[in-house]
C-alpha cells in the first residue's frame, strides 16, 4: 500500500470518528432540549399554582376585612343605642301615671316565691326545753313545738340546724325553749355565714362566685344575690364600728399612710370604669388600721380632710398629697423608696456607693431591737443619734458629687435618683430622730398586698358603694390580723353583738368592740 493510500485510509477513520461524536453530540443535545423544555412546562405550572394561591389568600384577606367592618359598624351602632338610650332626653316621656312607686318588698309578698329549704344541707335538730326558775317538767303539760332554722357556717360546712322550741303550759302560764336570736330579724342565716362570707371574700381574695361554687362543693347550694345581700347587711351592721376604728387609728401619734388602686366599675356618666384609689392608714401605738374610699380620687384633700386637727408623725412615700398636711403633721421618709430609686439607676458605681450606705443604716439599726433585753425607745434614739449622723453625711456629699457631675443627664436614672433622695432629705433625718420610727415605710405596703390580690383574682368592685364595703372590711380584717386576733371568730362574735346594741348605744361601747379590746367581748 502507498503512502498515498495509507493517508487515505487515515482521513477516512477520522471523518467516521467525527461523524460518532457528531451524532453523540446532536443525541446529548436533545435530550438537554427536553430537560430544559420539562423544567419550563414545571415553572410555568409553580408560577400558575403560586398565582393561584396568592389569588386565594386575597380573597380571604379582602374576606377577614369585610367581616372585620361589619363588625366595628356593628359596635358603633350598639354604641350609639347605648348612649341613646342612657340618654335622658332622648327616653320617651313616661305617663305620670306611670311613675307610681312599686310595692315594698313586704307588700309584694316576695311574688309568691317560697323561701329555700335547702333540703341538700347537713342538718342537726336540736330539741330545746324552756329556761325559766319557774317552769317545772313535772307539772307542765306539753302543747307543741316550734321550729326555728339557722344556717350556721362552720370552717369547711354549713350546718342547717333546727331548733325545736317546745312549749308548755303551766299553772296558766305557757313555757317556750327560745332558739338563739338571729343576727337579723326575719333571716335564717346565722351570723356565721356573714364572717364566713367576709372572711373568704376580704381576707382570702375569693370572687363570690367562688364563693358561692366552695358552698356547693361543700354541699349547700347559695344564690349569689343572697351572698352579696348578706355583704350589705354586714355593711350596715358595722357602719358604726368602722367609724370608731378610723377615729382610733387617726388618734395615734405614730402613723403609716399609702394609698393603693383598685378598678371600679361606675355609671357612664364617669366611663363605665376607672382606677379607684384606697388610702390606707395604719396606727402604730394602737396596732390597728383602715381603708378609705372617697369615689376612688387620689387627691391631697382626702389626707388633709382626714387629719384636720391632729397632731401626728406621718410616714409615708414623697407623693405630693402628703406634703403640707398642716402644722400639727411631721412627715418622715421612708428608706426602701430611696434605696429602690438607685437600684433603677443600674450596676453605675455611685448608684452601688448610696445602696451600700443605706444597707449600713439597716445593719446599724437592726443591732438592737425595742423591748428586747430591757432596750428602751429612749435607748434607741441615743444609738441613732449615734451611728446614723456619720453615715447620712457621706451620703449626702456622694449625692452633691453626682447632681454636679455632668456625667448624669438631667433625665438619666442617676439624675432622678439623687434628687428625689435630696429632696427628702429632712424628712430622712427626721426617720433618726426618734426611737419609735421604722426605717422604712414596708408595713403598709405589706397589708395593700390584700388589695393587690383582690385586684388580681376579682379584677373590679362592682360599684363605688362596692368599694366603701371592701374599704370597712379590709379595716376590721386587717384589723384583726395586726391584733392576731382569729378574724373569723371575731366577726361572728362582734356581728351579734353590734345588732344587739340600742340605736343610741355610745361611741365607747363601739370602741370596746374593736379587736384590740376583744377581751371584752
Amino acid at each position: 500500500m502507498t503512502r498515498d493510500d495509507l493517508y487515505q485510509e487515515k482521513i477516512r477513520l477520522l471523518e467516521a470518528e467525527k461523524a460518532e461524536l457528531l451524532a453523540e453530540f446532536k443525541s446529548a443535545a436533545a435530550r438537554f432540549n427536553a430537560t430544559v423544555a420539562s423544567l419550563n412546562m414545571l415553572v410555568e405550572t409553580l408560577k400558575a399554582t403560586i398565582e393561584s394561591l396568592q389569588a386565594s389568600v386575597r380573597s380571604k384577606e379582602n374576606a377577614i376585612a369585610e367581616e372585620k367592618s361589619d363588625k366595628e359598624k356593628l359596635e358603633n351602632q350598639l354604641r350609639g343605642l347605648g348612649k341613646l338610650v342612657g340618654n335622658k332626653s332622648e327616653r320617651s316621656p313616661v305617663p305620670k301615671e306611670a311613675k307610681k312607686k312599686g310595692p315594698t318588698p313586704k307588700e309584694r309578698g316576695n311574688n309568691g316565691a317560697r323561701r329555700c329549704d335547702h333540703p341538700e344541707a347537713e342538718t342537726e335538730i336540736i330539741d330545746l326545753e324552756p329556761d325559766d326558775p319557774e317552769y317545772n317538767s313535772l307539772l307542765a303539760k306539753y302543747i307543741g313545738v316550734t321550729e326555728v332554722v339557722r344556717y350556721c357556717y362552720l370552717p369547711g360546712r354549713i350546718v342547717k340546724k333546727i331548733y325545736r322550741e317546745k312549749a308548755y303550759r303551766q299553772g296558766g302560764r305557757i313555757f317556750t325553749g327560745l332558739a338563739p336570736a338571729a343576727f337579723r330579724n326575719g333571716s335564717n342565716y346565722d351570723a356565721s355565714v356573714l364572717a364566713g362570707i367576709c372572711q373568704l371574700r376580704y381576707e382570702y381574695s375569693m370572687p363570690v362566685e367562688r364563693i358561692i361554687k366552695l358552698f356547693t362543693e361543700w354541699g349547700f347550694s347559695m344564690a349569689k344575690p343572697t351572698a352579696y345581700h348578706l355583704l350589705e347587711i354586714g355593711n350596715t351592721a358595722l357602719a358604726r364600728l368602722y367609724k370608731e376604728l378610723r377615729k382610733t387609728v387617726l388618734a395615734n401619734q405614730y402613723q403609716n399612710w399609702d394609698e393603693t388602686y383598685h378598678c371600679t366599675l361606675t355609671d357612664e356618666n364617669e366611663g363605665g370604669s376607672r382606677k379607684g384609689y384606697l388610702w390606707e392608714v395604719i396606727g402604730r401605738n394602737s396596732q390597728m388600721m383602715f381603708f378609705y374610699y372617697d369615689k376612688g380620687s387620689r387627691s391631697g384633700k382626702i389626707p388633709k380632710e382626714l387629719l384636720k386637727g391632729i397632731t401626728a408623725t406621718l410616714q409615708s412615700d414623697a407623693y405630693a398629697g402628703y406634703r403640707n398636711l398642716g402644722p400639727g403633721i411631721r412627715r418622715i421618709a421612708c428608706m426602701a423608696h430611696q434605696k429602690r430609686y438607685f437600684k433603677d439607676a443600674g450596676d453605675d458605681k455611685n448608684a452601688t456607693y448610696v445602696i451600700k450606705r443605706i444597707d449600713n443604716l439597716y445593719h446599724n439599726d437592726h443591732k438592737h431591737r425595742v423591748g428586747e433585753k430591757g432596750w428602751t425607745t429612749e435607748d434607741m434614739r441615743k444609738w441613732r443619734e449615734k451611728y446614723a449622723p456619720p453615715i447620712l453625711k457621706e451620703i449626702k456629699q456622694k449625692l452633691l458629687e453626682i447632681k454636679d457631675d455632668k456625667e448624669y443627664p438631667p433625665k438619666s436614672p442617676m439624675a432622678v435618683a439623687t434628687n428625689h433622695m435630696l429632696s427628702e432629705w429632712e424628712a430622712i433625718e427626721a426617720i433618726f430622730s426618734s426611737g419609735d420610727y421604722d426605717l422604712d415605710n414596708n408595713l403598709a405596703e405589706r397589708y395593700n398586698r390584700y388589695i393587690a390580690l383582690s385586684r388580681k383574682n376579682s379584677m373590679f368592685f362592682g360599684s363605688h358603694a362596692g368599694a366603701e364595703r371592701a374599704a370597712m372590711y379590709y379595716s376590721i380584717i386587717c384589723s384583726c390580723i395586726m391584733q392576731e386576733v382569729d378574724v373569723f371568730d371575731y366577726l361572728t362574735k362582734v356581728i351579734k353583738i353590734v345588732n344587739m346594741l340600742p340605736k343610741d348605744a355610745t361611741d365607747q361601747e363601739f370602741r370596746n368592740l374593736l379587736p384590740d379590746r376583744l377581751k371584752q367581748l
